[in-house]
């Protein structure tokens, strides 16, 4: 995600396809303003498939405002104004990998 970038990662309608790999993961990468720290959020692919496809399906629910059915498009999104707490904790959570 870009530093000027502030709501979030566009991403391909294939990453809510669930692999079932229990050791494959996203690092989302979040740059930010020169001399600031970058901020690297950590997830289990298939979980993170699951996040993706919950925004979606909620965004879709809601009509336009004219009142017709969105549209559906093969982007995909992962917003900050649609995290969760859990969603925060994965920043620089670099133990979720497993590594000593």
């Amino acid at each position: 995600m870009a530093s000027t970038n502030k709501q979030g990662w566009k991403l391909s309608d294939k990453i809510c396809v669930k692999k079932n790999i229990d050791n494959l993961y996203v690092v989302l990468v979040r740059l930010k303003e020169l001399n600031k720290p970058v901020e690297y959020y950590i997830n289990k692919y298939d979980e993170l498939a699951g996040i993706i496809d919950r925004n979606y399906l909620k965004y879709m629910s809601t009509p336009k405002r004219n009142g017709e059915s969105k549209a559906d498009t093969s982007m995909r999104w992962h917003n900050f104004y649609d995290f969760l707490p859990e969603d925060y904790v994965r920043c620089n959570a670099w133990e979720l990998l497993g590594f000593e």
